[in-house]
């Protein structure tokens, strides 16, 4: 497979799976089952027709609303859809045609829903949290073992266990700073980042603290409000996936 061919490819089926991420973006916060019917509608459980599940055009379909309720789709659902599709054809050009890009994909669609529900709610929910690090770990093992690095395993543990204790000695001294679902995302991004190089950690932790202050100021500027928070998950993941996308040149002279 050409590389120009698997970058289209990953964006197309990641418009398709997008589709999904927005069901955990509704359905996680709460405690409303995953399972089909997969709907674009947040309150509606009817099963739609096929043609609203298409993504980006879905609620164009729909004209805006739940053809079975009337309820109003959510203009960010699109939007996520195109997000999820940018983030696999970037994952696919840096990581190319390999077993290491068969783990990525899902992370990084992990990693867009807990962000967006973050943003919605100021929650990381565990329920996607949590299955999100358990269905990591065997596909790390499988493929580390795949590839003869299984070396790479105890960077990848010391990597969750150390970015999940240093952002767990934040929380304690400062836990208006952050919530602890925050810390709880912690340990899969450490997994992943270690994996691929332990020193990831910190320019990881870097990225997310330089993007969220710059948020902070901004907020703090045009509110000025300094008791306003605002969601750290979103920097925390955005950090890790710029440091993955970036690790060759970050860890070049290593």
């Amino acid at each position: 497979m050409s590389d120009v061919a698997l970058v289209l490819g990953c964006g197309i089926a990641g418009l398709f799976v997008g589709v999904f991420v927005n069901v955990l973006v509704v359905r996680g916060p709460g405690n409303r089952s995953f399972a089909p019917p997969w709907t674009r509608c947040a309150t509606c459980e009817r099963a739609p027709s096929a043609g609203t599940l298409l993504p980006v055009a879905g609620p164009f379909l729909m004209d805006g609303t739940c053809g079975r309720c009337g309820m109003q789709i959510g203009w960010w659902q699109p939007l996520v859809e195109v997000a999820n599709a940018l983030l696999w054809m970037i994952a696919a050009v840096r990581f190319g045609a390999s077993l290491d890009l068969v783990v990525i994909l899902p992370f990084f669609s992990g990693l867009l829903a807990l962000s967006v529900i973050d943003l919605q709610t100021y929650r990381l929910p565990d329920r996607i949290n949590l299955p999100l690090l358990i269905g990591s770990i065997p596909l790390i093992v499988a493929i580390s073992f795949i590839q003869h690095r299984p070396g790479d395993l105890v960077w990848a543990a010391v990597g969750g266990l150390g970015y999940w204790l240093l952002l767990g000695a934040m929380w304690l001294v400062y836990p208006r700073g952050m919530g602890y679902g925050d810390v709880k995302l912690a340990r899969v991004l450490g997994l992943y980042l270690g994996w691929i190089s332990p020193v990831l950690i910190l320019y990881g932790l870097l990225f997310a603290g330089i993007g969220g202050s710059l948020i902070g100021i901004g907020t703090l500027i045009v509110t000025r409000d300094r008791k306003r928070g605002f969601p750290f998950g979103p920097w925390l993941a955005g950090g890790c996936v710029l440091a993955m996308l970036i690790s060759e040149r970050l860890t070049r002279n290593l």
